[in-house]
Order: structure tokens, then sequence, then C-alpha cells
């Protein structure tokens, strides 16, 4: 799991553009977002790295798309906490589709979570 720790680190420096001063265009319907979080926690005395990273792609009426996450350490509250210290996976992939105008129409959703997928790092 350490290569997608990696590709998260990589892929984030590209979506957020700020650190570059080249631009890119992605391929038409791609979008790309992510967020870092660091932080130091002072009465444990650790360092909390969180990560999400959004791949969406739109054709036509259909929308698809998935989240990475990376959390290290795992966050110790057990109704967010995924057993783990190291976690980095897949949090949910998703699929949806507009029929009809956009004030009027008709949105259709279907989201597969996919619990405790991620592994060890």
């Amino acid at each position: 799991m350490k290569k997608i720790f990696l590709l998260l680190v990589v892929l984030s420096l590209f979506v957020n553009q700020k650190y570059f001063s080249q631009s890119f265009d992605l391929p038409s319907g791609l979008s790309l977002s992510n967020q870092m979080k660091y932080s130091y926690d002072q009465e444990l005395k650790r360092e909390i790295f969180e990560d999400w990273f959004n791949a969406d792609y739109r054709y036509g009426i259909f929308t698809g798309g998935l989240r990475l996450v990376t959390f290290q350490p795992n966050d110790p509250n057990p109704a967010i906490s995924r057993g783990k210290e190291k976690f980095s996976g897949i949090d949910f992939i998703y699929l949806k589709t507009t029929l009809g105008k956009r004030k009027r129409g008709l949105d259709i959703t279907a989201v597969i979570f996919i619990p405790f997928s991620g592994e060890d790092l």
C-alpha cells in the first residue's frame, strides 16, 4: 500500500496547481480534486496525516467516480476508525445519471461503500 500512498501524494501535487507555475488541461469530462490535512497532536505527541482524493468522469448524462483515502495514524474514535493504525484505500465508488432537465429532472445515484478496503501502509 506504500504505492497507493505515493500515488496519492504525487496526484495531489498535480491537482493542487498552485505549487506549479504552469497549468495543464485535463481530458474533457474528467475532474480531479484532493484535500490534504497535516496536523500534530501535542497531547499524544504524534503527527497526523489525512488525504482525500476524488476522481470523477462525466459522459453525457452519466457521471462516475471514486474516492481514495489515506489516514496515518487512523482516527481513534471507534465510529470513524477503520481498525488499523495506518490506512489507505478506496472509500467509495459511485455512478450517477441525470434524467430530464436540470431544475425539474431526476438524479439517480448508486454508491458502493467499501468498508475496510484498504491495507496497512
